[in-house]
């Protein structure tokens, strides 16, 4: 996986917070996108990204996970019914592209971590993963998510 330092903008997204165990992670996440994109269709809004995910928290073993599922909005919508509005912070990035299964994400994550070490980098917030392809439609070895970390140094 290439590894690139980059900036990223600010993104503001319609989202939905849950808070599951790991082994949940699959439903919870498909129910929150759901309430998000029920929120977004209901509003007469279309998507302006791809959607994502972001782990504001450490993830600790055996403990609950903190994810914030997202979807990317035009900018200026200030509320919506069903689902959170905020603004993503921008700043720089240490980002990959993952390809293949999201079972495989563990090992992604591992590459990104030891690339950012190498640097001399510090991870400065939670990570994200960006959705390229939708998996109803795109066979899983060609599925591909972007890793993002927050870093400084």
């Amino acid at each position: 996986m290439e590894v690139e330092i980059v900036a990223v903008d600010p993104m503001p997204v319609a989202s939905a917070t849950r808070r599951t165990p790991m082994e949940e992670i699959g439903p919870a996440m498909a129910e929150g996108f759901g309430a998000v994109m029920t929120a977004i269709d209901g509003a007469g809004l279309t998507p302006a990204g791809p959607p994502l995910t972001w782990y504001p928290e450490s993830m600790i073993e055996g403990e609950p996970l903190l994810m914030v599922v997202a979807v990317p909005i035009a900018p200026g919508v200030e509320s919506l019914d069903g689902a959170d509005v905020q603004v993503l912070p921008g700043g720089r990035v240490a980002t990959g592209t993952h390809m293949g299964p999201y079972a495989g994400l563990g090992a992604a994550y591992s590459q990104l971590m030891a690339a950012i070490d190498e640097r001399g980098l510090e991870v400065t917030g939670g990570p994200r993963e960006i959705y390229l392809d939708d998996p109803d439609t795109t066979p899983e070895p060609e599925l591909r998510t972007r890793i993002e970390f927050p870093v400084a140094g």
